[in-house]
This record gives structure tokens, sequence and C-alpha cells, in this order.
């Protein structure tokens, strides 16, 4: 890499050191909306300065104006925030403990999310591997090489290759965190039942290299993780060696696993599933010239494939088409996809020939559909919407931190961590994944609360024991 690229990757990690600083005495919370901020917009936009690619080209002003808009307005909303009880308070972890725990280790509960999963999950191996023409692809693409070059990883997602079953399996990803917690406070010999049954999503994801997929519940999964451990901090804890930090977090582990696996066999894995044959031919595509170390620079072209270049599809969207109003193709496909109009706005976006593609990269940050629904006042009234709904979700969660509210927040990373390449806010799929937490938030209301003189009026939290916590032990 240039000298320049370099002084700029110094400035990169002086920034997220900041960021942390002010994070952490503002929030104290790893994962609260501003500092995933960081990866979701801040961190993929300031890589976009190492200018590491040839496909790059200037930006314009507009464009200019317009991303420094959004990042100022997220950057502002999730910074400038009441501030929320801190992780220690006694009155957050008592509600923890009875809006959370006990919820969790309600039986009734644990047989609806089985159930529910169940479903699910048989649905999401009809759609994606029995109706798969090659069927698993991890293994069809190893013993045939014949076969590269489909995109078989993603059979069962798009309209033309989708199934009923695709809309059973909706909430899966959730369905398996929620398994995960279910283990977490069941006693050791039945919690690593539930647990291991949590892993199961994550192990067809990889057989099937969907890495997206993998990458989402992952990070359910250690959301679920960091704040189990946040408010149970004092209860009970022990020195902690190798062998019990796996144990306590099989899925960090896992993902730090992942990663490492990631960069030593990402020539590997793009030869499998896409055909490139070498680290210098992929990059070729890429348009970039990364030789830092030999195992890791296929790794580090992808990466900046999907952080850094996305930003060039909504230059190349702002300067081709015209500011306008296309209702239905941004923040309110949702409702139209209630209404059975989605392929209707599909045609419309066919139609005019949106198709945002720089080199290999076909990702767009979420202002680009927000640019083509409304144009420029999309862009200036979109990024504050989302930004005060996600951190309204967060504050409730931290004010009151219940089941709903954790639940709620839990599934937030889904769209929030990946501004900067998609709009999950705008695919129907992630409020009918709120409506089953509400759901199952009613369910237990409904039918699983002791009505009785022990518990008079309790409802979403209680004074209970501590968690046993014995299900990673």
């Amino acid at each position: 890499m240039p000298a320049n690229a370099w002084i700029w990757a110094v400035f990169i990690v002086a920034v997220a050191l900041i960021w942390l600083k002010l994070n952490q005495r503002r929030f104290g919370d790893m994962l609260s909306p501003f500092n995933l901020l960081f990866f979701g917009w801040v961190g993929p936009l300031l890589l976009r300065g190492m200018n590491l690619s040839s496909l790059e080209r200037p930006w314009s002003a507009g464009t200019c104006f317009l991303i420094g808009w959004t990042t100022v307005v997220l950057t502002g909303c999730s910074y400038f925030r009441k501030r929320v009880p801190g992780f220690e308070k006694e009155s957050s972890r008592r509600m923890w403990r009875g809006g959370v725990i006990r919820v969790l280790e309600d039986p009734m509960v644990g047989r609806v999310v089985l159930a529910t999963f169940a479903i699910s999950f048989a649905a999401y191996i009809y759609n994606e591997f029995v109706r798969n023409p090659i069927g698993v692809p991890l293994i069809a693409l190893h013993n045939d090489p014949t076969l590269l070059g489909e995109a078989f990883h993603v059979w069962g997602k798009p309209r033309e290759s989708r199934s009923w079953g695709l809309y059973v399996s909706i909430p899966i990803y959730l369905e398996s965190a929620l398994l995960y917690m279910i283990g977490r406070v069941r006693p050791k010999k039945d919690g690593k039942w539930w647990i291991m049954l949590s892993a199961l999503y994550p192990i067809m994801s990889v057989l099937k290299l969907a890495r997206t997929d993998l990458i989402i519940t992952l990070t359910a999964f250690i959301v679920a993780e960091y704040y189990f451990d946040k408010f149970s901090a004092g209860d009970g804890r022990r020195e902690q060696s190798p062998v019990r930090i796996m144990k306590k977090y099989p899925y960090l582990c896992a993902t730090l696993l992942t990663i490492f696996a990631g960069v030593l066999l990402a020539t590997q894995f793009e030869q499998l599933r896409g055909g490139v044959l070498s680290s210098d031919a992929f990059q070729q595509v890429v348009g970039t010239d990364i030789h830092v170390y030999q195992p890791a620079d296929n790794f580090l072209a992808e990466a900046y494939e999907y952080f850094a270049m996305p930003w060039e599809n909504f230059e190349s969207t702002y300067n081709t088409f015209s500011s306008t109003m296309r209702l239905g193709v941004g923040s309110f496909r949702p409702v139209f996809s209630l209404l059975g109009r989605g392929q209707a706005v599909d045609d419309l976006l066919d139609g005019i020939g949106f198709d945002p593609h720089t080199g290999p990269a076909n990702t767009y940050p979420f202002i680009t559909l927000q640019y083509m629904e409304l144009g420029v006042v999309g862009v200036i009234l979109g990024p504050i919407v989302y930004a005060l709904f996600v951190n309204a979700i967060y504050s409730r969660f931290r004010g009151k931190p219940n089941f709903l509210n954790f639940c709620l927040y839990l599934h937030m990373p889904f769209a929030w961590m990946w501004l900067f390449s998609s709009f999950a806010f705008s695919g129907l799929h992630f409020y009918l994944m709120m409506v089953y937490l509400w759901g199952i938030d009613v369910y237990y209301r409904k039918y699983c609360i002791r009505r009785d003189s022990q518990f008079p009026g309790v409802e979403r939290i209680g004074v209970l024991p501590s968690p046993t916590g014995q299900g990673v032990e």
C-alpha cells in the first residue's frame, strides 16, 4: 500500500480510540448505538478515504453534502441522548432478573420458542437446501468445481427462487438467539442442549456459504452474551480461565475463530464460491493492489470491497437519477410489501435501470434508496427518523431492561450495523420479527404469569433471586 494509505490508517485508528473513549464516558456500553455507529457508518466512511481502488472516483458536491449531513445526524442523535442508568445500579439488575431471566426460565415460554424454531428451521431447510439445485453448496461445490459461478449461496431469498418457506423462516435468527439465552439460564445439563440447538442455524449458514446469515446470527449471540455478562456482574463471579471463557462466551469465541479462518482462507473461499483462483485475480477485479501479508491480502481486499466501495454506488445513483418521488422503493417499502405491491416496486426500479454496481461491489448505503424514493428530501429526513427510532429502542431497554425491550434492541444491530451497505429497515421482515418478539411477550404476560398472592400485579418485572447462569459453566 502507498505511504499515504498507511498514514490514513493510523488516523482511522486514532479516531476509533477517541470514539471508544467518548462512548465509555457517556454510555459505559460497548454496544450502544453510538459505538456501533462507528462500525456501521463512520469507520467504513473513513476507510473510503484510503483510496485503494482504481474504480473509485472523486465525489460531487451533492454527494459530499448528503453523506456529511447523514453522518452528523446519525452521530448527533446517537450521542446527545439522555443519560441511561448504569449496569451496576441495583434497580436495573433487579429489573433484568425479574423481566428477562424470569421469562427465559419459564418452561411454557421455552416450549413456545422451541416449537416456533422447529417450524422455522424446517421451512428454512426446505426453502434453501431441499429446493436448492445443488443441495448443500459447501459439499456440492467442493465435489464438483464446474458448478462455480452460480449464486447458490443466496438460493431461496431472491424473488425468482424463494418459496413459502422463506416467509415462515423469517424469525429463525432471533429464535436461535432465544434458544441460546434460554440455555444460559437453565441448569448445566439441561442448558447445554438448548445451546446446541441454537447452533443449528449458524452451522447450516456455513454449509450454505452464506456469510451474511452467519454474521447477522453471530452478532445477535454476541449482543446476548455481552448483556448477560453486564447485568450479572458481581453475581458469584469466578476467576476466568481459557476453558471457562470458551464455555461462557461460546459465540464470541466462535466469531473470533471465524474471523481468523477468514483471514487465512479468504482466497480458497472465493475460489470455492465464485471461481476466483488467486488473490491477484480477485484484486484485479476489485481494482486494489494490497500487498501486506500474502495469506491476508485477499481478505483485506474483500474487506475493502464490502466496507469502502459501497459509497461509490451512492455517488453513481446521485449522478444518474433525478431527485424525484418514487414512493415505495425505500422507507415506505414495508407498507407496499404488506399490501402485496412489492413486485410493482421492483418493476419500477428495473424499468428505470437502477442497478448500482462498481466492479463487484453491488451494495450501497441506506440513503441510496431514500434518495430514490423522495430525492434529497428523503436523505434529509430519513436518517433523522431511523436514528431517533433506534436510539429510542435503546433508551427504553436501558431504562427498563425487561424481556421485550431487551429483545427489540437485540434485533436492532441487524440493520444499524450495516447502514453503509444495506437498508434492512426497508424490509418487511425486519418489522415482522419485532411482531414475533411482541407476541412472545404477550403470551408470557397473558398465560405464564402466576397471578396469586405471591406475585400480585406482576407483569414484566419482579424481584427474583439471581439467575443460575449454569448453562455455560
